[in-house]
């Protein structure tokens, strides 16, 4: 009786010991904790958010579907990510630190008909969907680098420093396809103002055979 005893206790001693890896083996663990686990539902992005940039010609502004749970969540808690939605595009640029400039292209290609002002509420624009779209931009993308894609001048200022009539800037952007979501009063990209300077020549070299170098100090302030 105590041989079957003792040795019925060092099975199941043996057995509690080799427990542990045996339930590892069985039910393997995630190599990271479940809190940290991302879903694959759709309320995520399959897409690397920096294609959102604007300097992309390949951008495509249609975003991911989200859930209906989870936009009719965002609607009515201010304390969420939506919270965006409920700032202006001023108050965005100011607590991103990013370029009010870049946020008016994305809300015009967003489908925001310009002009649009810097007061205006970012989810009276656009729909929620785009919304967190803008978010993950503004967490994928560095400001300060953005920032360096635009003029220091907006359109008024850039006529004043090229010596130019600001009508006739406006009239050389439209037909170029230069977008102005703040009119007259937007800072567009630093290629785009190139465009618009070879655009300028080329119609003053019609006028004026004698004019050949498009990067005349003189014409260009």
């Amino acid at each position: 009786m105590y041989f079957t005893f003792h040795s019925t206790r060092s099975s199941l001693l043996v057995f509690l010991l080799f427990l542990p890896s045996l339930t590892s083996f069985l039910f393997p663990l995630p190599s990271r904790p479940l809190f940290l686990l991302r879903s694959s539902s759709s309320d995520s992005f399959d897409s690397d958010p920096s294609s959102f940039s604007t300097f992309d010609p390949d951008f495509d502004p249609e975003p991911t579907p989200i859930s209906s749970e989870t936009l009719d969540y965002w609607s009515t808690d201010t304390s969420s990510p939506s919270g965006i939605s409920s700032q202006t595009l001023s108050e965005i640029s100011l607590d991103y630190s990013f370029p009010l400039s870049y946020l008016a292209d994305v809300v015009v290609r967003f489908g925001a008909t310009p002009p649009i002002s810097p007061d205006s509420i970012l989810g009276e624009l656009i729909d929620a969907e785009k919304c967190f779209a803008v978010l993950e931009a503004l967490g994928s993308l560095d400001g300060s680098e953005v920032e360096e894609e635009y003029e220091d001048y907006d359109v008024v200022g850039l006529a004043e420093s090229w010596g130019r009539e600001v009508g006739e800037l406006f009239e050389v952007c439209v037909r170029e396809g230069v977008g102005l979501p703040f009119g007259v009063r937007t800072f567009i990209r630093r290629e785009e103002a190139e465009i618009v300077k070879e655009v300028l020549s080329a119609e003053k070299r019609d006028e004026d055979p004698d004019f050949e170098n498009s990067e005349n100090t003189d014409y260009f302030g």
